[in-house]
């Protein structure tokens, strides 16, 4: 159990309260509960429990997010009956094979992106066919590893297509090629040939000093944008494929394949170097139509999390940092829970993120956060079919705030599908009703100590 206060020097009892035992408690009985007036009356303090707090929870439009530096990359598009159609698009820079590379005379046969999948079962949804488009950007991408490239970024490409694949993501077959005479075998990967006349004439007749440094070769070839473009999908159909496109795999990168006077030759151009953007593009559409403003909202007895920076859980407790107006309080425990209501149709996110918010309720780091996995919580637990989380420290900056100054920061609470550690497409339907009086779907249950 983790005990936090803002300032422990000041008051002398704080230090006392590491030798209180306390009992768990789960309902509103509190100063009566076998045990609790001993403690109280010998230790001078007043502990008590409750979970009759008012907590509003409603869907609201999540945050976009920062895609940089993912574990792994989603690609393709699924209609979700309910939540509606999320769309996952890669952009990527690649470079040339070694500084100084020419093509000389060699004649291009033809030209293959190739993106290794992240695993056998790195996909999520109903595996029905894809149309995946590949463009090239026309703009300049930043490369300094400082600069943020956000979910919901727009680029500029060309509207000429360069390649594309149809079909199903296929995450269980090797692919062989032969290759001056010899044959090649590679862990499953998406391989989709471009065949742009104009874009292959590029790549040969690119002058020699663009082959001299990455920054003349990413003046030429900016990078390319892998779109997922599947216009009829019936509900419940399409998936998404996760990508590894990581320093350590040489197999993701554009493949150039030349032959000579004398026999066949291939030229890798590698896309998973460290300078190479790398990055990802969300799109939602046909979302529900009871989303609210994520800072303003009327609570909702049904609520969502969408994955890609789609749908977010807002948790507004508005009476919270109140119990802290007049008197000093330590708190104990703080421990919310939110219930999966459907498992049927779709998966649930192994985990979920619980974060503070600003006073537009948009999400910001909670204090907790930075403790162990196994304190903060957010696992799912199936044989609950619930998210719990450990929230102490957030709860007690917010008595601490309205105790000693009178500011409330209490703006209310994000709940969220993590966008990596790992990626996943994953999303969660919550129960969230409130209508049955002491059996409240979503509560915060808090241990706390008054100091007399």
């Amino acid at each position: 159990m983790i005990i936090y206060w803002r300032d422990r020097t000041k008051h002398f009892a704080y230090l006392l309260l590491s030798a209180v035992v306390l009992i768990n408690f789960s309902c509103k009985k509190e100063n009566n509960e076998v045990g609790s007036d001993v403690i109280g009356n010998r230790s001078g303090f007043d502990v008590q429990v409750t979970d009759t707090f008012e907590v509003i929870t409603y869907s609201s439009l999540a945050d976009s997010v920062d895609t940089r530096f993912l574990t792994y990359y989603m690609l393709g598009q699924i209609n979700d009956p309910i939540l509606g159609i999320t769309k996952a698009n890669i952009v990527t820079q690649f470079l040339y094979p070694v500084a100084g590379f020419t093509f000389g005379s060699q004649t291009i046969d033809s030209v293959v992106l190739q993106i290794r999948y992240a695993g056998p079962s790195a996909i999520y949804g109903n595996n029905t066919a894809q149309n995946i488009k590949v463009y090239e950007v026309n703009e300049d991408l930043p490369t300094s590893l400082s600069e943020y490239f956000y979910s919901n970024r727009n680029y500029q490409v060309s509207p000429t297509e360069l390649g594309s694949y149809s079909g199903k993501f296929n995450l269980t077959d090797s692919v062989i090629e032969f290759v001056a005479g010899k044959r090649l075998s590679f862990a499953p990967q998406l391989r989709i040939k471009l065949t742009d006349p104009a874009f292959i004439n590029k790549l040969k007749s690119t002058p020699v000093d663009s082959f001299t440094s990455a920054s003349n070769f990413k003046s030429t070839f900016k990078g390319l944008m892998i779109s997922a473009e599947q216009t009829a999908m019936a509900p419940g159909d399409g998936a998404i494929a996760y990508f590894n496109m990581r320093t350590d795999n040489p197999q993701t990168a554009l493949v150039v394949y030349c032959r000579n006077d004398t026999s066949q030759v291939k030229y890798v151009f590698p896309i998973s170097g460290t300078a190479e953007v790398k990055t990802n593009q969300y799109k939602h559409s046909n979302l529900p139509a009871t989303l609210q403003a994520a800072n303003n909202g009327t609570h909702q007895n049904t609520c969502y999390v969408k994955p890609a920076a789609g749908i977010k859980t807002r948790i507004l407790i508005p009476s919270l940092s109140k119990i802290a107006s007049d008197k000093p309080i330590a708190v104990n425990s703080a421990r919310i829970t939110f219930t999966v209501k459907d498992t049927q149709n779709y998966s649930v996110p192994a985990r979920l993120n619980l974060w503070d918010a600003d006073e537009f309720g948009r999400r910001k780091n909670i204090a907790d956060f930075s403790e162990s996995a196994t304190y903060y919580g957010g696992t799912y637990d199936a044989s609950k079919g619930t998210y719990t989380f450990n929230i102490n420290r957030h709860v007690q900056n917010l008595l601490n705030a309205y105790n000693k100054n009178k500011v409330d920061i209490n703006y209310g609470l994000n709940l969220f599908v993590p966008e990596d550690f790992n990626i996943a497409a994953n999303r969660a339907i919550l129960d969230t009703d409130r209508s049955i009086p002491g059996q409240q779907k979503v509560k915060l249950i808090l241990t706390y100590t008054v100091i007399k």
